[in-house]
């Protein structure tokens, strides 16, 4: 059995090649290439190894001996222990040319190039994020609890008592929840609390993997008396969701622009970043160019976040989801705008026999917003069509190019523009949105 090397105990210098597509400088060490988190290309660094995770040499950054002029102070001290943010010590218009070109060259893979590009869709930078999956765990050995995201390269949560990304309503309260936490009986049993955040209030759900003690109940509901933060208790899936008051009050966004106002439980998706959502709904809805004779599919619907606002201009919606529950969402948002020309069906996308015998033919424009999966069923069946616009929302741009692959190149489509849309500063997550039209149709057109 082959023993297992050690890493080196010295300290080395290098220079930053580049930025990987996980956002960690890479510095070469003899013919071995070393990440490093928190530097910037060609700077001159001081780094020591630390780990080696997933056939990656891992690596701490000790100095920089020479910055990059686009270096900037972190906001937050934790900073290069944390995961939850890679970039804080990027200025923000590099980070935008980091994911352009990230997007660029997957793109190029499949030879494909956007006959123009859409400005950026940017806004606030920190105390964006609404929606969090935070790591929660008890070191009965130091007597204290940690709530926080996962560390940036061993495993385990990191010990923070904020977060600067974090809505202020709970990332100011992180030391709150930790304090929490140590105060329950079950504190061992809790493995993880999600954070969801709407216009008005914002809730936390405790998952729990053993049953709560009524003294544990009467602490939680004292803590949400006091902090204002209402409280979910989660068992196991989803659908064991229950809130710890008998009459919660309903998480709700609104999108002012369309007059609509969306309601959703705490573990329904909804985009993370509200004023970035108001700014790429207004960007989507624009490219769909809706008329009133139009008969539009939202694929991957979720809750009616780009239905309803389409579906005041055209003639009808049809949204398509994989998650019932949120096909009932959509449903009950629907009728609380008064909208009765959206229709929402529970279909699963990802299965080709499914799409198949459900499909709809009458669509003459569609809107996709798929997971990270990203929609290679649907665009082989839209290859099919002739849809005349296709308006692809992204959240990964490796599929959203594996995509385009299909739509371009194997079908009859033009990529006619694309835009990056910055729905998590300060991370190397990539969100995008495109312009698909059928090749003969308007060919060249910008928007």
């Amino acid at each position: 059995m082959a023993r297992k090397r050690k890493l080196p105990l010295e300290i080395f210098e290098g220079i930053v090649e580049r930025l990987d597509n996980d956002g960690y400088g890479i510095v070469l060490h003899g013919d071995r290439g070393v990440r490093v988190p928190g530097v910037i290309e060609d700077e001159k660094i001081r780094y020591q190894y630390r780990a080696k995770s997933r056939g990656h040499y891992e690596a701490q950054l000790v100095e920089v001996l020479k910055k990059s002029g686009k270096r900037v102070a972190a906001h937050c001290p934790y900073f290069l222990s944390c995961g939850g943010c890679k970039f804080q010590h990027l200025e923000i218009k590099s980070q935008l040319k980091y994911k352009h070109k990230k997007v660029c060259d997957l793109l190029a893979r499949y030879s494909l190039v956007p006959n123009s590009w859409l400005s950026p869709v940017t806004a606030l930078q920190y105390g964006y994020r609404n929606k969090a999956r935070l790591g929660a765990k008890w070191l009965a050995s130091k007597d204290t609890a940690l709530v926080g995201f996962r560390k940036m390269v061993h495993r385990g949560v990191t010990e923070m008592d904020s977060c600067e990304i974090l809505h202020p309503s709970v990332g100011r309260q992180l030391a709150k929840l930790r304090m929490l936490l140590s105060s329950l009986n079950c504190r061992a049993d809790i493995p993880q609390m999600e954070v969801a955040i709407g216009d008005d209030h914002a809730c936390v759900v405790i998952r729990h993997l053993s049953p709560l003690e009524n003294i544990d109940k009467r602490r939680l509901k004292e803590f949400e008396r006091q902090n204002g933060i209402d409280l979910y208790l989660q068992s196991g899936g989803p659908d064991t969701l229950i809130s710890l008051s008998p009459n919660p009050r309903p998480l709700r966004y609104s999108l002012p622009d369309f007059n609509l106002e969306f309601r959703f439980q705490p573990l329904d998706f909804t985009q993370v970043n509200p004023e970035i959502n108001r700014e790429l709904v207004a960007c989507v809805v624009g490219l769909v160019a809706p008329e009133p004779n139009d008969v539009v599919g939202d694929l991957f619907c979720g809750i009616g976040n780009f239905s309803l606002p389409i579906a005041q201009t055209v003639k009808q919606v049809i949204g398509a989801e994989g998650v019932s529950a949120l096909v009932s969402k959509a449903r009950d948002n629907a009728r609380l705008n008064s909208i009765d020309n959206a229709k929402f069906y529970n279909v699963d996308l990802q299965d080709a026999a499914v799409m198949d015998s459900w499909f709809e033919s009458r669509w003459n424009k569609v809107v996709i917003d798929p997971p990270r999966s990203g929609a290679e069923v649907v665009v082989e069946m839209l290859n099919t069509q002739s849809v005349e616009k296709i308006v692809y929302v992204s959240c990964n741009p490796a599929t959203l190019a594996r995509d385009a692959d299909i739509l371009v190149n194997k079908g009859k489509y033009e990529l006619n523009c694309l835009g990056l849309v910055d729905m998590f500063p300060h991370t190397n997550h990539i969100e995008c949105v495109a312009l698909f039209k059928i090749d003969n149709v308007r060919k060249g057109e910008n928007l």
